[in-house]
Parts: C-alpha cells; sequence; structure tokens
C-alpha cells in the first residue's frame, strides 16, 4: 500500500475493515498522499470519522445520480462549471479508497475507470491507486 500499489481488502462484517481502513488513510496522508475516501452508500460513509471526509463515489466521481453514459459524464466533468471540483478531486487524488465495492455494478466501475483517466489518459484508473474493501460474499 506504502509503495502505491492497489489492492482490495475483503471480509466479512466485524472483521475489522472499516478499521484498517481509517489507520491506511491516516498513515497514507502523513505520508503527503492525497487521499479520497469513498463509499457506495451515503450510510456507509458514517462509518467513518468526519475529520476523514468520506464522500460517496458518486459525488467524488462527478457521476452523481448515474443517469449518464460514460462519454456523457467525461464531456461534462471537462467541459460543465458545475462538475469543476470533480475534475479537481479527481486530477488532485494519487490514492482513491472505494468502501462496499462489493455493491459496485460492472457499469459504474467502468465508468470510474473512464472518469480517473482524466488525471492521466495514459494510465489505467489515470494512475490513481486504488484501495477496494467490501465483501463479495454479502
Amino acid at each position: 500500500m506504502k509503495e502505491g500499489h492497489s489492492l482490495y481488502i475483503g471480509g466479512p462484517a466485524g472483521t475489522g475493515k472499516s478499521f484498517l481502513l481509517n489507520k491506511i488513510v491516516t498513515s497514507l496522508r502523513s505520508a503527503g498522499k492525497c487521499v479520497q475516501l469513498t463509499c457506495t452508500t451515503g450510510i456507509a460513509c458514517t462509518n467513518f470519522p468526519p475529520a476523514l471526509g468520506a464522500m460517496t463515489i458518486h459525488h467524488w466521481s462527478g457521476i452523481h445520480d448515474g443517469r449518464y453514459s460514460s462519454k456523457e459524464v467525461v464531456f461534462l466533468i471537462k467541459n460543465n462549471e458545475k462538475f469543476k471540483y470533480a475534475l479537481q478531486r479527481i486530477q488532485l487524488t494519487d490514492t482513491l479508497i472505494i468502501d462496499e465495492v462489493s455493491m459496485l455494478s460492472e457499469r459504474l466501475f467502468d465508468q470510474l475507470r473512464d472518469i480517473c483517466s482524466l488525471s492521466d489518459p495514459s494510465k489505467l484508473f489515470g494512475g490513481i491507486q486504488l484501495i477496494l474493501c467490501g465483501d463479495f460474499a454479502q
């Protein structure tokens, strides 16, 4: 994780995934990384202290309610003033953490790949380190 590798943290409820994510965010931020902690739902964001700034992946990425195709949302993020904060977040992010990733659809994951490429189109997910956490046995 500290070397920039992407990883998946899995396990059933109560095994300490959220505790570990707290430690990861704190560690990476103290090392000077721009870490964005996101969740697939607003309720999942409440598992984290407010100081960590958890937000939904939909808000972070600019996808919002998901009504747009990947091509449309990328265009909006690049060209619409209302989406400028999403573009700034994407371009500044070194590490993107997604909690409850098992609730993320394939369509949304593909959109995230396209949106993150706004950071660096030559790299997968724009070169952003991904830390995915969830329970695929849920």
